[in-house]
C-alpha cells in the first residue's frame, strides 16, 4: 500500500470535484462542466484507489483504463466499464473544440451523476470511507 497521505489527497480532490458536480446539478447548471466534474471525480477517486493498491501513477484521462486496472485487483469494478466509457468520451467532447460545448438531457445527467456516485461510493467502501454526499 502507498502513503497514506498520499491516497488521501487523490481522495480529497474527487471529493471537491464530487460536490462541485452536486452543486452543479442541483443548480441546474450547463451540463457540460457538470460531466466534466463527473469525470474529474471518477478519475480522481480511481487513482487514489489504485495508488493505495500499488500501482504505479501514470498520466491518463480515460477512465475505461483506469477501470480495466482496478478490475485486476476487485473483479467488481466490471460493472463501471461502460460508465468509464461514457463519461471519458464525453469529457473530450465537451472540453475540446471543435464545436460548442455539448449540452446533455436532463435524464441523462441524471443518471450519469446517479451512477458517478455509485463508482464513488464503492471505491469509498473499499477504503474503509463513507459513500458520498
Amino acid at each position: 500500500m502507498q502513503d497514506r497521505k498520499h491516497v488521501q489527497e487523490w481522495l480529497t480532490r474527487g471529493d471537491h470535484d464530487w460536490q462541485s458536480a452536486q452543486l452543479l446539478f442541483k443548480a441546474k447548471a450547463p451540463t457540460g462542466s457538470l460531466v466534466l466534474l463527473l469525470q474529474q471525480a471518477c478519475e480522481k477517486y480511481l487513482k487514489g484507489y489504485l495508488v493505495h493498491k500499488g500501482w504505479l501513477l501514470k498520466k491518463t484521462h480515460n477512465l475505461a483504463e483506469l477501470v480495466d486496472e482496478a478490475i485486476e485487483y476487485e473483479a467488481a469494478f466490471d460493472t463501471y466499464l461502460n460508465l468509464a466509457h461514457q463519461l471519458t468520451a464525453y469529457y473530450f467532447e465537451t472540453r475540446y473544440p471543435p464545436g460548442a460545448p455539448k449540452e446533455y438531457s436532463e435524464e441523462e445527467i441524471d443518471n450519469l451523476t446517479r451512477r458517478a456516485g455509485k463508482l464513488i461510493t464503492t471505491i469509498k467502501e473499499s477504503l474503509g470511507g463513507s459513500s458520498p454526499a
